[in-house]
């Protein structure tokens, strides 16, 4: 490109030049009144064109969920990752991650994504002892199993009825899934509703709390029984745990016990309200209730009452999660001033004593999971913490409220972004 240099040839040049444009537009402006018909219809047409084509705007795109976050990386960019609204996450013991979405159930195999259902769905319950993997459907419109990756789906007509809607204020179904002696497997729905699958049937049947020996809720018209969980105890014997709501106040009921021909209550557990309970691989029961975390000795069958942390209003414990070194770590909900429940703070015991893991000072759901070597993985509004060597450390912080942590003894851990920003599944990568 030549530049010129300003000087007064130029300035002359460029006047004469502007002197020349006036007068052009001067003479149109004196022939536009004059033009004929035609041309006047061509000329309005080529200017009502031009105002109506669009006028180009930078706007900005919304960015792809970025691959890297710190030392986790996203794994939504993958071929038919998971898409719609992420719901839950389980990682198998054979290192298969497992992932519901509005749009279906997915897997994660050696780095591959695979849809397996193109049905929306819920709650993973886990595997079964056959091998079965069992997911909720459609809010509880049905449940499937997968045997080898293939789907059988059972609804009303296999004796599965709907399912009500879930408590807002609890987490919804309980956690545990359980094979009893006679090869019948049981989940609580977190209702009036304790469900129970006979394999030679092939058949789901529903059993309400009246049926396996709960006493009635009712003092008020808004008073319900819940069936909350269920666990196997050293003896093969179902453990199945209750809590009475009066909307969002809880009120104490029992654990009852099924020994494959009767039920019967634990009178320790009298009174309590339990949310959640958890079996131990040597046969100890770990059973949740106010102010209290209660522990049965599968060997002596003996019962210790451990009191949570001091708080001066009544407390309940949430969600229990037990280690490889038999550690309990809980969830507590405390209870507030103008509402129920004010806060959420974890603890896991020591010995004898507890050790606070996290306390957020509100109303905060949390989620935890276990690695080796002592690993313990956490969860929360975003915030990941790793537990190793006694020490809870914050790893990383991504942009979501809802979130899961799934850990396994190779070390691999995810974390599943349920919403906002960062919502989908993320990856560590392993120091």
């Amino acid at each position: 490109m030549k530049f010129i240099k300003p000087g007064k040839k130029n300035f002359k040049l460029s006047l004469t030049l502007m002197v020349f444009l006036v007068l052009e537009g001067a003479a149109l402006a004196c022939q536009l009144p004059f033009l004929s018909p035609v041309q006047k219809d061509q000329d309005a047409l080529a200017t009502e064109l031009a105002l109506s084509l669009p006028t180009q705007v930078d706007t900005p795109t919304a960015l792809p969920t970025p691959r890297r976050l710190g030392d986790f990386e996203s794994l939504m960019r993958k071929d038919n990752a998971p898409a719609g609204k992420l719901r839950d996450m389980w990682l198998a013991a054979d290192e298969t991650l497992w992932v519901t979405s509005d749009s279906g159930v997915y897997i994660l195999q050696n780095q591959t994504w695979q849809q397996v259902l193109d049905r929306p769905a819920n709650h993973i319950w886990g595997m079964d002892q056959g091998g079965r993997v069992w997911v909720l459907l459609e809010d509880g419109a049905a449940i499937v199993s997968f045997e080898s990756l293939r789907p059988v789906v059972y609804g009303p007509d296999q004796g599965w009825a709907p399912l009500a809607p879930m408590m807002p204020y609890l987490r919804g179904v309980g956690d545990g899934l359980v094979t009893d002696k006679k090869g019948n497997i049981w989940l609580a729905t977190g209702q009036d509703d304790l469900r129970r699958f006979d394999t030679r049937q092939n058949l789901w049947t529903s059993l309400r709390s009246d049926q396996i020996g709960l006493s009635p809720a009712f003092q008020l018209d808004m008073d319900n029984n819940l069936i909350t969980d269920v666990a196997l105890d050293r003896e093969g014997r179902l453990w199945v745990s209750s809590c009475v709501s009066s909307g969002e106040l809880m009120r104490g009921q029992t654990v009852q016990v099924y020994d494959g021909n009767n039920w019967f209550s634990i009178p320790e557990t009298q009174g309590q309200c339990v949310l959640d309970m958890e079996a131990a691989p040597g046969g100890d029961i770990w059973v949740g209730g106010f102010d209290a975390l209660l522990h049965y000795d599968g060997i002596s069958k003996a019962w210790n009452k451990i009191a949570l942390p001091s708080f001066q209003r009544q407390q309940i414990v949430f969600s229990i999660d037990v280690d490889a070194a038999q550690r309990p770590w809980v969830e507590v909900g405390l209870g507030g001033g103008a509402s129920l429940w004010g806060a959420a703070v974890r603890y896991h015991l020591e010995g004898t004593q507890w050790v606070e893991d996290l306390n957020p000072n509100a109303w905060l759901l949390s989620y935890i999971s276990f690695g080796p070597q002592g690993q313990t993985w956490l969860c929360g509004e975003g915030n990941i913490y790793r537990y190793q060597a006694g020490k809870m450390t914050r790893v990383e912080k991504i942009d979501t409220y809802d979130c899961r942590v799934s850990a396994s003894k190779q070390g691999q851990v995810y974390i599943a972004a349920l919403e906002g920003p960062d919502a989908g599944i993320w990856q560590w990568l392993k120091e």
